[in-house]
């Protein structure tokens, strides 16, 4: 990476070349700054983003064990909130353990710059977690195990990490697209 290099990069490098992270590590990529151009993003507009972040999970969760082929089949197209098991089967949005972490990620980035996994695993574990999901269940039991975080991940199928995502890029949001890399300063709530 140009310039220096955080603490977080190197291990996510060293992490990728020990085989304890599934993926192709390209220097290209990983290496280079990357800008996301200079549009100015509004605090309206990463708002939005978020509640859309919990609105989808609300619509999405009460059929995402089911293929999109076999959902689309039993229920056609979904527009509008299913009978909730966690609402006396009301249709009514009720949000996941996804919607919970990635605030709470969110939340954990604007307080410390960046993400320290420990700290943020700390969090995870100590905190009430709404309707949590297998994944997020075996993860917080070997965390509290005494695991680390690293060593309590669960491997998955799912994609409840991708709803992680949008929180991870709000600092580069809230400095207008400039060089995804090192986070140095972010505004406090």
């Amino acid at each position: 990476m140009e310039g220096s290099v955080t603490k977080q990069e190197r291990m996510l490098k060293e992490l990728v070349a020990a085989h304890k992270i599934r993926m192709c590590w390209s220097s290209k990529i990983m290496e280079s700054s990357i800008s996301a151009g200079a549009q100015s993003i509004s605090e309206d507009r990463v708002r939005g983003m978020l509640i859309a972040l919990a609105i989808g999970d609300s619509l999405g969760n009460t059929t995402e064990a089911q293929l999109p082929s076999e959902r689309r089949q039993e229920r056609g197209e979904i527009r509008d909130y299913l009978p909730n098991w966690f609402a006396d089967h009301r249709p009514v949005g009720v949000p996941s353990d996804d919607t919970q972490l990635a605030f709470w990620t969110l939340q954990h980035l604007v307080e410390n710059g960046h993400v320290e996994p420990s700290e943020l695993a700390k969090i995870f574990a100590s905190r009430q977690i709404f309707k949590s999901g297998p994944g997020t269940r075996t993860f917080v039991a070997a965390f509290e195990s005494g695991k680390d975080w690293l060593e309590a991940a669960q491997d998955s199928a799912g994609n409840s990490a991708l709803i992680r995502v949008p929180p991870a890029i709000v600092p580069h949001l809230w400095h207008k697209g400039a060089r995804l890399g090192p986070i140095r300063h972010l505004p406090r709530p």
